[in-house]
């Protein structure tokens, strides 16, 4: 058997700001979390560039940085909504510096056929290919650019299909959904179960909390892992958002050779908790017991198609409010470029579409 830890998002903003010792102390923490696994599996969600661009809330300077190496040499996760903030120029540096900590990365390269690449490993003999995919389309990749691996649900099922024929374990990583939700919408849930047929973990982030976990088909399916490392507290974004912020979950799934075939199962579920800076801080034994009680309920609701259809249609609503508001704020200051600039933003990129389309359908979609 295998073991391999998941964690929810990564951001190293506290690098910047923190004294260098508790930087030190704070990789030390991360690396004695994961250590015990065999892999460990992280959505990195930040920007890292040679040039320090102070004005980008998730801009890290390289040189501000310990080598990754000094929390795990394990897989980073790229295809996410922040990655290539800094531009694709920075996004090449920050692969660079991945590698050079003996790290591997998947999700973002620099074109995008080399985006969609899995990546391929094997472990005591069991073969794995991860998936990384992230409906932030508009910092895809293109023949031409470095970019991020943008989700096509179809093209996606189209890949985990041929992969399962070719490994023993498909991995799919998914970033996406709206934020600041303790429930997926129902076309991640549907989708989810349609790759489940093909994969033995899927495992997804981006609300920024933590959502259910279910097995279906034999296949583990983990819709929000929460925060893991993130500014929360120091964040004015994340102050007074509702799911609890501050809380993240480093899943811990076994992969075992079996006479059928390679079989996941959860191993362990740990929460955590963020501190100053965004770092880890420690978890009393109540805490944790609270975190895993409202998982529980989370995971509870997943069955309830209804009930998810619902919720997702609320957030979808408020979406669409918050969208029409800034409109009008723009238009009623007489700034109609900004305006029209500000609507296609929303239509020409899937994050966006996504939510237009929940709220069109009363959440369905």
């Amino acid at each position: 058997m295998i073991s391999i830890a998941f964690t929810g998002d990564l951001c190293l903003w506290g690098v910047k700001e923190a004294p260098s010792e508790t930087v030190t102390r704070a990789f030390q923490d991360i690396h004695d979390v994961l250590k015990p696994y065999d892999l460990a599996v992280m959505n990195l969600e930040c920007s890292l560039s040679l040039t320090a661009r102070p004005e980008l809330k998730m801009n890290i300077p390289i040189n501000r940085c310990p080598p990754l190496s000094d929390m795990s040499t394990g897989v980073y996760c790229l295809a996410n909504n922040h990655v290539k903030d800094s531009g694709p120029e920075a996004l090449m540096q920050m692969l660079d510096f991945v590698q050079q900590s003996n790290a591997d990365t998947v999700g973002a390269a620099a074109d995008v056929h080399t985006a969609y690449r899995p990546l391929r490993k094997t472990i005591q003999g069991i073969q794995l290919a991860i998936i990384n995919v992230t409906d932030a389309s508009h910092y895809g990749a293109t023949s031409k650019e470095p970019g991020v691996a943008s989700l096509k649900p179809r093209a996606l099922l189209r890949q985990v299909k041929q992969l399962s024929a070719e490994v023993d374990a498909v991995i799919v990583v998914m970033h996406a959904d709206l934020e600041f939700s303790n429930y997926p919408a129902p076309w991640r849930v549907r989708l989810s179960r349609k790759l489940a047929k093909y994969c033995k973990l899927i495992v997804q982030h981006h609300s920024h909390t933590l959502q259910g976990i279910e097995q279906y088909q034999g296949c583990i399916i983990a819709y929000s892992l929460g925060n893991f490392v993130f500014p929360a507290q120091e964040s004015a974004y994340m102050h007074n958002r509702p799911g609890g912020v501050d809380e993240g979950l480093v899943l811990v799934a076994g992969l075992t050779r079996t006479a059928t075939g390679v079989q996941a199962s959860v191993l362990h579920t740990l929460p955590t908790r963020i501190g100053r800076w965004g770092f880890l801080q420690p978890v009393s034994p109540a805490d944790a017991q609270h975190t895993l009680q409202k998982l529980s309920c989370y995971s509870a609701l997943l069955s309830d198609a209804k009930a998810l259809r619902r919720h997702h249609a609320d957030l979808c609503y408020q979406a669409a409010r918050h969208l029409m508001l800034n409109t009008w704020y723009r238009l009623r200051r007489g700034q109609l470029r900004q305006a029209f600039s500000y609507l296609v933003w929303h239509v020409k990129t899937d994050q966006h579409r996504n939510w237009l389309r929940g709220a069109l359908s009363f959440g369905w979609l």
